[in-house]
């Protein structure tokens, strides 16, 4: 039991790691992306594109790929990649799949009270219409 404790541990500890990786990643990138969008070529911007290209990128993945094998166990539904290619945010997709699942829930909760009633009423005519063979049916539930 405390083996596998630590393991846990162990495991939130890299999927930390690995997420502050990809934070310093995606950084990087947004760094990356502001040079290129304003790139004339002059006041040293081809060496800061380079220095965070070949340095700080490279760097970065091969840190993420250097902790692949730590994390091998992490499983991300294709529909929050789709919709991160989309551009959207993924905590968007996290919250509109919870209000999916508290309206299914609801409902549900609608269904099983519908039926709750709907046996209580057969109950409650069984025991009106059949009154000695109630107490019969009554007793071969209970057991």
């Amino acid at each position: 039991m405390n083996n596998n404790n630590n393991e846990d541990i162990k495991m939130n500890d890299n999927t930390d790691l690995l997420e502050e990786k990809t934070i310093n990643l995606i950084e990087t990138l947004r760094q990356v992306h502001i040079i290129i969008s304003d790139f004339s070529g002059i006041n040293g911007q081809q060496e800061n594109l380079n220095k965070l290209l070949g340095e700080s990128v490279i760097n970065n993945l091969k840190e993420i790929d250097d902790l692949r094998d730590n994390v091998n166990d992490v499983q991300i539904p294709f529909d929050i990649l789709r919709y991160i290619d989309e551009g959207k945010n993924p905590d968007q997709f996290t919250i509109q799949r919870i209000e999916e699942c508290s309206t299914r829930s609801k409902i549900l909760e609608g269904k099983i009270s519908a039926i709750t009633n709907y046996k209580n009423k057969i109950e409650e005519d069984i025991k009106n219409i059949y009154v000695d063979d109630y107490e019969i049916f009554k007793a071969l539930n209970d057991n």
